[in-house]
């Protein structure tokens, strides 16, 4: 590396999003970058191109979800060559920095901008060699994940996302790179800063040292195997003083955003949930990573509780509160019927759901209770999984008389 301020060193924030892991068989999406420094506390002026498909190829429904992106879109898109050369004049137009020609380019997961990048990056060098032309400027790359993973070990989740959150900054649900430019660039001066702050780290050459060296084990590492666990920004007495009272909670992230709005019985023993086990899922993680506060409101019943929950998640829309936010509305069902329904009634007290799905499987359950005999289909029905993976039938038979005889449920 070089040794250069890193608070005053204007660097290049660059971020991709493409259809896979890797350039063999994925292909680039989008390229977004910014010039940025540490010690400028503005926004930054992203530039973002959308990359045309190559010929025959398609856009993965899985990519398409995550990114919000549609072939039409894509269409529209420049060559990822074209791409590459705006990022180059971009990183040109800051003076090389070394001998060598390098600048700082600074990239959450940087190793997955490299895949793809690089290879165009040797293609254009080649293209302006057999031309004659001088070599481009080449990009020094620093990973503000692997950064975070040594200042911040105990934190459970370090996606762009949670880290951003953590810091006090929201990022939208869609992966789209110009967004995740400006949040990078927000994540890497909060990072310069803590560098200084706690690691004495000031200067490149002493960042790359300071990551070459071994990494600080986290607190939930270096407990013992019988007490081992995560451990969460939200402070443990915080929660574990709430009262045993029925209410409402809000999770917070710095500077008071809410990240989660919910309901109790006990307010005590719902919030605790949230950080018990091992098994919680990643978008559960993700955001316990970032709940730094905790806001609660005694309610005089259950039922207060859940009609002010709802008008809370109303008014401040939170990213991970999902069946009662503002847009489609939430579905219930009949407790007997099951029959999936929009609207909430007095006959319909299941619910509510953010779709029909789990409703139209448990009426498959319903169905194959009631029933002698399975059909090939009945497990794909009830279990929701492809036909071709479902169980056998007579395998399946066997597993519902179990569950039947488990639950003590008789036919019907």
């Amino acid at each position: 590396m070089f040794s250069l301020p890193l608070s005053e060193t204007t660097v290049l924030v660059v971020d991709c999003q493409a259809t896979g892991s890797g350039p063999g068989r994925s292909h680039l999406l989008e390229v977004a970058f910014a010039l940025a420094r540490a010690s400028d506390a503005g926004l930054v002026r992203v530039t973002e191109r959308l990359v045309r498909l190559p010929p025959g190829a398609r856009l993965p429904p899985e990519a398409a979800r995550l990114t919000g992106l549609d072939a039409r879109a894509l269409e529209a898109g420049v060559a990822p060559e074209h791409a590459w050369r705006e990022l180059a004049a971009a990183a040109a137009s800051l003076a090389p920095v070394t001998l060598l020609g390098e600048v700082p380019a600074v990239g959450h997961f940087a190793r997955y901008e490299e895949r793809f990048l690089r290879p165009l990056a040797l293609a254009e060098a080649r293209a302006r060699e057999l031309g004659g032309a001088p070599a481009q400027v080449s990009l020094a790359f620093v990973c503000t994940h692997a950064i975070a993973r040594r200042l911040l070990p105990d934190l459970p989740r370090m996606t762009l996302r949670a880290l951003t959150g953590y810091l006090g900054r929201a990022v939208g649900p869609l992966r789209r790179s110009g967004e995740h430019v400006a949040a990078t660039a927000f994540v890497w001066r909060e990072l310069v800063r803590a560098l200084a702050a706690e690691a004495g780290v000031r200067h490149f050459d002493e960042l790359a040292a300071w990551l070459r060296a071994p990494a600080p084990r986290s607190a939930a590492a270096r407990a013992p195997r019988t007490r081992k666990r995560r451990v969460y920004p939200l402070a443990r007495e915080l929660r574990l003083g709430l009262p045993d009272l029925p209410g409402v909670y809000r999770l917070l992230r710095a500077g008071g955003d809410v990240l989660y709005v919910g309901k109790a019985t006990s307010l005590k023993e719902r919030v605790n949930d949230h950080f018990r086990g091992r098994g919680t899922h990643e978008r559960a993680l993700e955001m316990l990573s970032q709940a730094r506060d905790l806001a609660v409101t005694v309610a005089a019943s259950p039922l207060e509780a859940a009609l002010l929950e709802s008008d809370l998640i109303k008014a401040h829309d939170p990213p991970y509160n999902v069946a009662l936010r503002p847009g489609p509305r939430p579905w219930f069902a009949s407790p007997r019927a099951l029959g999936p329904e929009r609207a909430a009634g007095a006959a319909r007290t299941l619910g509510p759901f953010a779709g029909p799905e789990p409703l139209a499987r448990l009426a498959a359950l319903r169905g194959a209770l009631a029933r002698a005999e399975v059909s090939a289909d009945t497990a794909h029905a009830v279990l929701g999984m492809p036909e071709r993976r479902a169980p056998e039938p007579a395998c399946f038979a066997e597993g519902l008389q179990r569950f039947a005889r488990r639950h003590e449920l008789g036919a019907g």
